[in-house]
C-alpha cells in the first residue's frame, strides 16, 4: 500500500512539473527565487534579501542617482524606505523590475 502511495506521489510531481513548467523556468532564471517565483508566497531560502549592499551580488545593480530617483518617483517607497538607497535598490531587484516599475529620472 505505501509503495502504490510513494510512486503515485513521485508520479504526480513529475506530471505537475512538465504541466507548469514556467514555475520551473522562472526558478532557473531567477538562481532558485521562491519569492518571485511564487508572487511572494514562499520565503526565499536561496537568498537573503536583506544583506548589506556592500555585500550583496547584484543582478541589475542601480546606481545612487538611479536609486534616489526610483525612490523620488514612487511615493509608497519613498514613505516605506525614506531615503535609504540601500533598501531602494534591492527592493528594485527583488520585486521593482517584475512590477515593471521605472528607475530612470
Amino acid at each position: 500500500m505505501w509503495f502504490f502511495v510513494i510512486v503515485l506521489y513521485v508520479g504526480l510531481s513529475f506530471v505537475g512539473a512538465m504541466l507548469f513548467p514556467p514555475f520551473l523556468i522562472c526558478l532557473y532564471m531567477t538562481e532558485g527565487n521562491l519569492n518571485t517565483c511564487s508572487i511572494g508566497l514562499w520565503g526565499n531560502g536561496y537568498k537573503d534579501d536583506n544583506d548589506p549592499c556592500e555585500d550583496r551580488k547584484w543582478k541589475q545593480e542601480l546606481t545612487d542617482a538611479q536609486a534616489q530617483c526610483y525612490l523620488d518617483r514612487y511615493s509608497d517607497l519613498e514613505t516605506a524606505f525614506g531615503s535609504n538607497l540601500c533598501k531602494a535598490k534591492i527592493h528594485w531587484e527583488n520585486y521593482g523590475i517584475f512590477e515593471g516599475r521605472n528607475s530612470d529620472c
